[in-house]
């Protein structure tokens, strides 16, 4: 597409999406006979989080390239701040950052030097030592990338990129290799990019516990489909409503026993136990019925855990618990 015909996709008037920096619409991506991604539908507003969830193959990657130009779509549109994506536009180029989760730094600088190469090219007046504090990275201001922990370049990559003006960031499992101290700064900072920018953020993630923190709305995408759309509270409240009770099973012969219940149970292991799990809509009355169950059986509970369902059981509830390659 040439400047002309950017221009024109750029300013075509479609006033309800004025806040809008992501557009896609029947989008698909074909591999040959292979559908990676089918008929997605999504869209993203200015200082929004939007997490993409989704099992190992489920497209999460192939999403994320073509709405930063690195690949095409083979049916559908999408659109990144009023362009087609395409790494040959300059200005998209200015108003987008990318996180990826293994980045290309030169080894050779220092941090020191890496910052403020970076803030050079994007014009920043800045004062490193601050800057560097902020980030979590003033202990390492004189160690060279090659020196660095694979936490410490991804801290270092997020920090570049919030040296950006950005209007848009791309992220691939930012925190992945991060200890939950630098975790939780990360996304503090983020989300402080957001709120006072406007900044709009699409990331990855396998960590639910990132997704429910950090992400304002969640797609959970699964062989190429988006199975289910909203905030964190929204699809726990949809899909898995109510509490969970788990507790240790101490032999088979307990296990026997459970299949006497009302409800269903399943299983998982955990430290080298079976343990179980019942989803319930009435607490007090599955309570109970266990309670039945012990005075009548063999059935020790010694551990029992009442809790609270999470993004990670919609998550299961969705894709299913059986681990895919």
């Amino acid at each position: 597409m040439n400047l002309a015909e950017q221009v024109m996709y750029q300013q075509r008037p479609e006033s309800n999406k004025a806040r809008s920096v992501v557009e896609v619409t029947n989008l698909s991506k074909h591999y040959g006979d292979f559908v990676a991604l089918k008929q997605i539908n999504l869209s993203v507003i200015a200082g929004e989080v939007l997490g993409i969830l989704g099992p190992n193959g489920a497209g999460k990657t192939t999403l994320l390239e073509i709405l930063e130009g690195l690949k095409q779509p083979t049916l559908g549109e999408a659109e990144v701040l009023g362009f087609r994506p395409d790494l040959r536009s300059l200005e998209l180029k200015r108003q987008t950052a990318v996180v990826m989760q293994h980045n290309a730094l030169s080894p050779l600088l220092t941090v020191r030097e890496t910052v403020e190469l970076y803030a050079a090219i994007y014009g920043k007046r800045l004062n490193t030592k601050e800057f560097l504090q902020k980030t979590g990275l003033d202990e390492k201001t004189n160690s060279r990338i090659r020196h660095l922990s694979g936490g410490q370049k991804q801290r270092l990559t997020i920090a570049l990129a919030l040296l950006s003006d950005a209007r848009l960031m791309f992220l691939d499992e930012p925190t992945s290799e991060l200890d939950p101290q630098a975790r939780r700064v990360a996304w503090e900072l983020l989300k402080e990019r957001c709120t006072q920018n406007g900044t709009a953020l699409v990331l990855t993630t396998h960590q639910m516990e990132e997704a429910a923190t950090l992400c304002d709305r969640i797609i959970i995408l699964d062989q190429g489909h988006i199975l289910a759309e909203g905030s964190p509270a929204d699809l726990v409240q949809q899909y898995c409503p109510g509490q969970r009770i788990s507790f240790s099973c101490q032999n088979k012969n307990q296990l026997r026993d459970l299949n006497s219940l009302s409800f269903p149970i399943s299983t998982r292991d955990r430290n080298n136990q079976v343990e179980v799990v019942i989803q319930c809509q009435d607490l007090q009355e599955t309570l109970q019925e266990l309670l039945n169950l012990c005075q009548k059986t063999s059935l020790v509970i010694p551990d029992l855990r009442v809790e609270s369902n999470t993004l990670e059981d919609v998550f299961l509830h969705l894709t299913g618990r059986q681990l895919r390659d």
